[in-house]
């Protein structure tokens, strides 16, 4: 994201400039197909990025999810990422940030359009509750569909298992963000995406399977390119065992890498998603997008190919014209071949991380002057694994270091909501400083070259 306040006038001519050149992007090399590996294929995997059916759209999959039903028909198991609980309580679990849901009766559409694992482990899975995901549990065993990415408090395990011709793929799930301050009843929660944790999971599932996909909803929205340290983590999955890879969270598309016999997609984009108008001014490509499609043989990917579409304003997927088409296909192909550059995606990095603890610091501020109690629910936030992370990294930049500390510190002791109230005000002067250090050291020309190809 642009950080308006380190960015020279006029800021928004760099948004002119992005849309520029995502729009030459047709004009590359734009394969839909990639091979990974020889030999025969025995099933065929169809997978989506985020699905939020928080508007009324009908219970017709045809009409939700356009040509590609047919598609989906035909294929042998069918994934994506369950992003709205199917829930009909309206208590929330927070003050701040979106909270989304849909009508239970919403499991049905997706019976209808043949999903076969969702996953769960996502930044909004706790949005009201632990009972909300587990009423979503519940709405999908009624309809049979698997729920892959909890962790605990239900008899559901992170572990799904198919069979598809045969062969048994397994699903597993992971986040690096959801409400960590929701009310603990010993209720289901999603699986955190902690190297220690995956790890356990893959070798723990990969005797039981066939083919093992792996669920990431992680990073940060509208950022085309992974964080280097999602790169990497996302490469061990597979070396571990996991045959695919599938990551999503940033609402729009980005590469695909190869890594022996396996996968990895390091962001599906949007499937079916209302265009809000955060959505819309997120990026553009938030209304472009693309299914996966992925032929599979034993403890092998066998090929890809990708299906580009458009995201209507209501949600609904939308034919693209074939200029669109290329567009996203070229992009994508762009977007690959990034990978290999592990100083770019460094400076990537860093810039993002630099841009989310400025926002951090203000938002902390903001929740200091509403009270003790929003301060605390800000604070308890911290200790979700996206922002341990972010003051990790924070607190190896030496100007940032006391600052990161601090916050950690804070975070320790956010239980106890007036004593962490009083501490923030001991600290103000020392985050009032750190904000002018982050505008000096954030540099908009990476920002920007991160959101295009």
């Amino acid at each position: 994201m642009l950080l308006a306040e380190a960015t020279p006038p006029p800021w928004r001519l760099w948004r002119m400039l992005e849309r520029l050149a995502l729009r030459g992007m047709p004009f590359g090399p734009a394969p839909s197909e990639i091979p990974v590996s020889p030999g025969n294929t025995t099933a065929t995997l169809l997978s989506m990025g985020d699905l939020a059916l928080t508007r009324p759209l009908g219970f017709a999959p045809q009409s939700v999810f356009g040509e590609l039903h047919t598609l989906m028909k035909r294929a042998d198991l069918r994934t994506a990422n369950l992003e709205a609980v199917l829930t009909d309580r309206t208590q929330r679990a927070g003050s701040y940030g979106s909270f989304i849901r849909a009508a239970p009766g919403n499991a049905e559409l997706l019976r209808a359009a043949r999903f076969d694992v969702l996953n769960v482990a996502n930044n909004h899975a706790l949005d009201f509750g632990e009972e909300a995901l587990q009423d979503t549990l519940e709405c999908l065993d009624r309809e049979s569909i698997a729920a892959c990415g909890v962790a605990s408090g239900t008899n559901h395990e992170n572990l799904v298992i198919r069979t598809a011709a045969g062969m048994r793929v397994g699903f597993v799930g992971f986040c690096d963000d959801y409400r960590f301050g929701a009310p603990t009843n010993g209720g289901p929660r999603p699986a955190e995406a902690m190297a220690d944790m995956i790890a356990a999971t893959i070798a723990a599932a990969r005797p039981q399977v066939d083919f093992l996909v792996c669920h990431l909803h992680w990073g940060y929205e509208f950022t085309l390119h992974p964080l280097l340290r999602h790169r990497e983590q996302a490469r061990a999955m597979i070396r571990a065992g996991a045959d695919l890879v599938l990551c999503h969270h940033a609402h729009v598309p980005a590469g695909i890498e190869v890594l022996g016999n396996g996968a990895i997609a390091y962001g599906l984009g949007n499937a079916v998603m209302p265009m809000s108008d955060y959505m819309r001014e997120g990026h553009p490509w938030s209304r472009r997008s693309f299914m996966l499609e992925v032929q599979i043989g034993e403890h092998a990917v066998r090929s890809l190919r990708l299906h580009p579409f458009g995201v209507a304003p209501d949600g609904r997927i939308e034919e693209l014209p074939p200029a669109g088409q290329r567009e996203v296909l070229a992009g994508i192909g762009c977007l690959s071949a990034r990978l290999q550059d592990a100083e770019f995606l460094e400076r990537i990095e860093r810039c993002r991380l630099i841009y989310e603890t400025y926002v951090l610091l203000q938002a902390l501020e903001q929740a200091a002057l509403a009270g003790a109690n929003q301060l605390q629910e800000r604070l308890l936030g911290l200790r979700v694994l996206r922002q341990r992370q972010l003051l990790e990294y924070m607190g190896r930049l030496p100007l940032f270091a006391e600052a990161a500390a601090s916050l950690m510190d804070l975070a320790r002791m956010a239980k106890d909501a007036r004593g962490a109230a009083s501490r923030y005000d001991s600290m103000r002067s020392t985050f009032a400083g750190a904000l002018p250090a982050l505008r000096s050291a954030y540099r908009w020309q990476d920002a920007l070259r991160a959101r295009i190809p």
